[in-house]
């Protein structure tokens, strides 16, 4: 039984490093044309932060598909807050892009989107 699942797991993970060989991103500044944001959302400001006063800017990193949506999202910079993270994380995956081109084809890129937490 341990051999077998030892098996499954080497196997997944081969496949998964085979996939992401293939699935290398351009970055945006290589594209055909800048990606253009479609539909952009705001982080919502965590109402626990601004009680405790917390202001700071998270910047993500978001992978986007060919079809223009976001799909994994990565902290490049973070305020050290976590409530401050979690919300520009949830506000990254909402946005959507033009369709990244490299070439006259359909790829995947990545961008890196600031969001700023400031109280008035």
């Amino acid at each position: 039984m341990r051999i077998k699942t030892s098996f499954i797991l080497l196997f997944a993970a081969l496949t998964l490093a085979c996939c992401m060989k293939c699935l290398k991103d351009v970055p945006h500044e290589k594209l055909d044309s800048p990606l253009v944001p479609i539909e952009q959302v705001e982080a919502e400001y965590p109402k626990e932060a601004i009680e405790a006063g917390i202001e700071g800017t998270v910047t993500v990193r978001a992978w986007v598909r060919p079809n223009g949506e976001v799909g994994m999202v990565s902290v490049k910079t973070n305020s050290g807050n976590e409530l401050l993270k979690e919300a520009a994380i949830e506000a990254a995956r909402e946005w959507r892009f033009s369709t990244p081109r490299k070439n006259g084809k359909e790829v995947f890129s990545t961008v890196e989107i600031p969001f700023h937490f400031e109280l008035d």
